[in-house]
């Protein structure tokens, strides 16, 4: 039977980078985090005019993006496990998935909404399933398969064709594929005979922040976290030691905050599920 699930806005800005139609007035862009670091720190190099009001980049994405990683990092700490949603055509069977660090479910989105979750598998056994081959065969089929493959340093021709999967799969469990180095891919058994939405539930690194039309879950959600953790990353290069221990303290106590929203949410839950 499928599950139902309400989808949470917030995790699929985090997961994907796209913002849900209509919550652009709710999140902060990329120029202001800019400016208020450059305010705050004086680094007037690192962006083109601050003085005339033009705080484009001159160095100060490198410093923001560092920030929003570090921030990743620390993510699961307070329950931030989220969504990508993917679009898998008609006989497909591979799904490239950029920034993803950790799988937790897989499910499959019908047209009405519903939830079907998928098995997790060994590469090695839709290998047989497939009798050693990769590459899609047949119609009329749904996946309740996947297994997740791992990041390859190998660069070849990115592809969903299944001659281009065939050609490159290995053989031992691994496929090398895309040109940045950035992709894990996971595999689905049996292909799907129409284009399906797959939702991917896990762990992901936030997209890289280049403009003010890309968005990130620390930019809707967090903005002022993100302005702390930008000049974190900046005073850990260029200040004395207390002023890199007063930002860091500060990040970590407003960390803290979030772990303990998460533990009042899961509270309830957890009574809830004595008394059942």
């Amino acid at each position: 039977m499928p599950e139902s699930e309400e989808d949470d806005d917030t995790r699929k800005q985090y997961g994907t980078g796209a913002v849900i139609t209509g919550i652009e007035s709710a999140c902060t862009v990329l120029s202001w985090v800019a400016e208020q670091v450059i305010k705050a720190t004086g680094r007037y190099d690192l962006v083109v005019d601050a003085p005339g009001g033009n705080y484009a980049d001159n160095g100060i994405y490198y410093y923001i993006n560092k920030g929003q990683y570090w921030l990743d990092m620390r993510a699961a700490e307070f329950g931030l496990r989220l969504v990508h949603l993917a679009t898998l055509a008609a006989n497909g069977s591979f799904i490239e998935v950029e920034g993803i660090r950790a799988v937790d479910r897989v499910w499959l989105v019908t047209s009405e909404g519903a939830f079907y979750p998928l098995e997790e598998v060994n590469i090695e056994y839709i290998r047989k399933l497939q009798a050693g081959s990769v590459s899609v065969s047949g119609t009329g089929s749904t996946p309740r398969l996947f297994s997740v493959l791992p990041i390859q340093l190998t660069s070849m021709l990115a592809s969903t064709s299944s001659s281009t999967l065939e050609a490159t799969y290995s053989g031992v469990g691994e496929l090398h594929f895309g040109t940045g180095h950035r992709y894990r891919g996971i595999l689905l058994y049996p292909p799907t005979s129409e284009t399906t939405t797959i939702r991917i539930e896990g762990l992901f690194f936030s997209p890289k922040l280049t403009s003010d039309v890309v968005y990130s879950y620390w930019l809707c959600m967090h903005p002022t976290l993100l302005v702390d953790a930008t000049i974190y990353e900046i005073v850990s290069e260029y200040e004395n030691k207390s002023e890199i221990e007063l930002w860091f303290n500060r990040i970590e106590l407003r960390i803290m905050e979030l772990v303990k929203d998460e533990i009042e949410h899961e509270m309830p839950r957890k009574a809830t599920w004595r008394k059942g």
